[in-house]
């Protein structure tokens, strides 16, 4: 028994075209525009406000659930066990938490926080590369 429908797999591939062709827009956009600016301070919340906020932001985003499931779709077996499922879900869970902790962490100092805004141009381009060529990939790859 198939693990996706007829034609999903098919569907996972064409979004994933799309949002590497969106990327690439995006990034084309971003060199063809001035330097941004620093950021505005932000008023001062509490931890348990800040958590909230980001918490409702990250599961209001669909995109990171999408981009997660096609993931999942293009590079689990066809018929994975429960165990492999699970397993895959458990690491992204910790994978997830583990990032955002580290960036939390580092962004509270000022000097790392300074240097992201000086070189955040050149993340934003490697990360928008590394997402093309692994979409490139995908597609050449079927």
């Amino acid at each position: 028994m198939d693990a996706l429908p007829k034609g999903a797999l098919a569907a996972v591939i064409d979004g994933q075209r799309q949002r590497a062709m969106d990327e690439l827009a995006r990034l084309l956009q971003e060199l063809r525009s001035p330097e941004p600016r620093e950021a505005l301070p932000q008023p001062r919340m509490s931890p348990a406000a800040a958590l909230r906020i980001g918490l409702v932001t990250s599961l209001a985003n669909p995109r990171t659930a999408l981009s997660t499931a096609s993931l999942f779709a293009t590079t689990l077996p066809a018929d994975p066990s429960v165990l492999l499922g699970a397993s895959a879900v458990t690491l992204m869970v910790a994978i997830a938490a583990g990032w955002y902790a580290l960036v939390v962490f580092a962004l509270t100092m000022a000097m790392v926080r300074s240097a992201f805004h000086r070189i955040r141009r050149w993340i934003n381009r490697i990360a928008a590369i590394a997402i093309m060529g692994f979409g490139a990939k995908l597609a050449l790859d079927r």
